[in-house]
């Protein structure tokens, strides 16, 4: 045993001597120092390299005599670009880098692209005139060496304006791209003199006459041929009028009066010509223009003169003669009844008007009347049935103005009304077509406007009245007796006046509040709510006032009404009755709201205001509840269960029933059908509920939201809802009496 533990000892002895040899021999070696040569490391030269189609040498500061220390890589380049530009000690074993590395030096090399000098370059604007060939233009002087151009719409034929761009294409690799250019080219219309008017006399004789200017390929003619004495226009127009223009720049039509002359004697510019073989020259032939009315003339089947012309022939003396026999007249047909119907009639002293054969002959008619006074009639267009159109559109809205009328059937001024619109528009006949005309349009505006108010207040008091309807029964629901039991208990034994104060205590800490504010918040309620108060109280005051209750003592013993009324005088019935019956209280829903809870108050101003964010959505107050409205269609409404504020909504309950929204279903209560899915507002979760069920609703209207203020509800004790007729007193009758 001592053997081996000998052995074990002189094993370790020899393990540690072994160890501490390795260890000095490693410190001595690390001790050695580094024997090799220093070499300052190449410096940069701070310079940029632009491409120029020669071979660029990166620049570094190197000592003289660097070629026996380290090479250089990759330090000359032609195009642009980058690459990488090496230092490499040739003997790492015995050099080294100034910092005591042996690492290759990496530097990059970069050529900027150059930029073509375009400065002899130019693209102006062109300006031609059309000929009808192809005009271009193009970029004048030299282009820098190895640049191309293009050009975009650089060519025109017609006149007009457009704009021709120029792009430049060369070297992308080592250049910049060239920016393009643009130029207008313009070519102007050709400009034609106009001809010249034609000079010869033309007098008729049965044969066609040609008006002298020619046509040719840049205009055409018109009305340059004629056969009929009269005075013609001949019209000029250019073919092309969008490459061709006159001198001056006009390319309207230009006319020239083209006049053939009658033979024989003529007047008034050939208004009137005589024609015989008998007549002297030197007589002279007299046209007089003159106007006289339809009326005058007492004509039956035409109601319009166009002309009048007073034809006399005299002398060369100066006195009247009679036309000689063998004669014709010619007159000239008014411009206004070429290729109408009309009719000649001649005149006596007393205008009494007689017809007169003619021919049409061109724009003459041919008489063989002689002279005298000759009238030119026609019939203009009648307005008749437009006037029955007018008139039936008048008694269409006078039948609807009677039947939306508000008190139209009640009312038998509205029927002597319509008697009277229909006596109106039979007199209008007396007058002028257009006057009835005109008339009977003004009277269509008037009841198209009445219709429109009639249809409106019908409207609003319709809603009212559905509205009221939907009030009256809300008395006798659930929630009001509710309401009523919570409110009148306290009355029945204590006074009626001190019970609700009492309860309202509580509360009264909010008067503090600024008073302009509620004032503000109650004058706006009121005056929606006003119609609708007016309203409920002439239907409940049957229950306040004593007759009613004589009403209903007859009742109870009806089998004897005669009997009772001749035995027991109403006088000294009533004052019993009176005292059987205890004063109670109806609150409106201003009432409830302004004594509620500060935590229902504002679960009330919090809808209010998300509701009336929404642009054309109105919360309107009655007397039982507020409505929230968009225009005619209701959306919701607030109402209050004993103390509780309830938001009813027009959601269908059935498609939220496995949603996580907790609620009511109404569907099953007539009254409650437009609205049905209710809401008890008794925390923040549910008040929540209700708002995002309200954006469902108003999402589903295309609504969009915009901030609104409520402002605060001040607390009203009794006295004060009393007086301002938010709460009223009434006698209940108890139950079994």
């Amino acid at each position: 045993m001592k053997n081996k533990l000998g052995k074990w000892l002189v094993g370790l002895s020899l393990a540690l001597v072994v160890a501490l040899v390795l260890s000095l021999g490693l410190a001595s070696t690390l001790a050695v120092a580094d024997t090799r040569i220093a070499v300052a490391k190449p410096v940069a030269v701070d310079a940029e390299y632009v491409y120029d189609g020669t071979e660029q040498t990166f620049g570094l500061v190197l000592p003289e005599g660097y070629e026996a220390l380290y090479e250089v890589y990759g330090n000359k380049r032609t195009e642009a670009g980058n690459q990488h530009v090496t230092v490499r000690l040739k003997n790492p074993d015995t050099h080294m880098w100034e910092d005591g590395t042996d690492a290759d030096l990496d530097f990059i090399f970069s050529i900027g692209k150059a930029t073509y000098d375009m400065s002899g370059v130019q693209f102006v604007n062109a300006e031609y005139t059309y000929d009808g060939t192809e005009k271009k233009v193009e970029v004048s002087g030299t282009l820098p060496a190895g640049v191309t151009v293009s050009y975009i719409a650089n060519t025109r034929t017609d006149a007009g304006v457009s704009m021709a761009v120029a792009t430049f294409s060369g070297d992308e690799h080592n250049y910049f791209a060239i920016p393009y250019m643009t130029a207008s080219i313009t070519v102007n219309k050709a400009e034609v003199a106009k001809p010249s008017p034609d000079t010869t006399e033309f007098v008729y004789d049965g044969t066609e006459k040609v008006y002298g200017v020619q046509e040719n390929a840049l205009w055409e003619i018109s009305g340059n041929k004629q056969t009929q004495p009269g005075k013609y226009t001949v019209a000029v127009s250019l073919k092309d009028k969008n490459n061709y223009c006159w001198a001056g720049g006009s390319v309207d039509d230009v006319k020239y009066d083209f006049v053939i002359r009658a033979t024989g004697l003529s007047g008034a510019d050939d208004k009137a010509v005589l024609q015989g073989a008998s007549l002297d020259p030197s007589w002279k032939l007299m046209v007089l223009e003159s106007t006289i009315s339809a009326e005058a003339m007492k004509l039956s089947h035409y109601n319009k003169v166009s002309a009048l012309y007073t034809v006399e022939l005299y002398d060369g003396t100066g006195a009247k003669v009679a036309a000689p026999n063998g004669t014709s007249l010619r007159l000239l047909i008014p411009e206004e009844l070429r290729g109408k119907e009309f009719a000649v009639y001649t005149l006596d002293g007393k205008n009494a008007a007689k017809t007169v054969e003619f021919t049409v002959d061109g724009n003459y008619v041919v008489l063989a009347a002689g002279l005298g006074q000759f009238v030119f009639v026609y019939q203009e267009t009648s307005l008749f049935w437009l006037i029955i159109v007018l008139a039936a559109i008048c008694v269409l809205e006078i039948l609807l103005l009677v039947l939306r009328g508000v008190k139209a059937r009640r009312d038998r001024k509205v029927k002597t009304y319509s008697v009277a619109g229909f006596l109106f528009i039979a007199g209008l006949f007396s007058f002028t077509e257009v006057i009835v005309c005109y008339a009977l349009l003004g009277l269509a505006v008037l009841l198209l406007i009445a219709n429109i108010i009639a249809w409106s207040v019908r409207g609003k008091k319709k809603e009212e009245e559905e509205e009221t309807a939907e009030e009256e029964p809300v008395a006798e629901e659930e929630a009001v007796a509710e309401e009523e039991a919570t409110v009148e208990e306290p009355v029945v034994e204590e006074p009626v006046v001190e019970e609700p104060v009492a309860e309202e205590e509580p509360i009264a800490e909010e008067e503090v509040e600024e008073q302009p504010v509620e004032e503000e918040v109650i004058a706006e309620e009121s005056v929606d709510e006003q119609p609708i108060v007016e309203d409920q109280v002439v239907e409940e005051e049957p229950v306040v006032e004593e007759e009613p209750v004589v009403e209903e003592q007859p009742v109870v013993e009806e089998p004897t009404v005669e009997e009772v009324v001749d035995e027991q005088p109403v006088v000294d019935v009533l004052p019993v009755v009176k005292e059987e019956y205890p004063l109670s209280y109806k609150w409106s829903f201003m009432a409830k709201l302004l004594t509620a809870s500060p935590e229902m108050k504002d679960r009330y101003r919090t809808i209010y205001s998300h509701v009336k964010g929404f642009r054309k959505v109105n919360v309107r107050l009655s007397w039982h509840k507020a409505r929230i409205s968009n225009g005619r269609h209701l959306l919701g409404q607030l109402i209050f269960r004993g103390k509780t504020l309830c938001l009813l909504l027009a959601l269908d309950p059935a498609e939220y029933t496995a949603s996580k929204y907790h609620f009511k279903d109404l569907s099953a209560k007539k009254r409650y059908a437009a609205t049905p899915m209710m809401l008890r507002l008794t925390s923040g979760k549910q008040l929540k509920v209700a708002l995002e069920l309200l954006d469902v609703l108003m999402a589903d209207l295309g609504k969009s939201r915009k901030p609104v203020e409520v402002p605060e509800l001040k607390h009203m004790a009794l006295p004060e809802l009393l007086e301002a007729g938010l709460v009223k007193e009434q006698h209940v009758r108890p139950f079994g009496k």
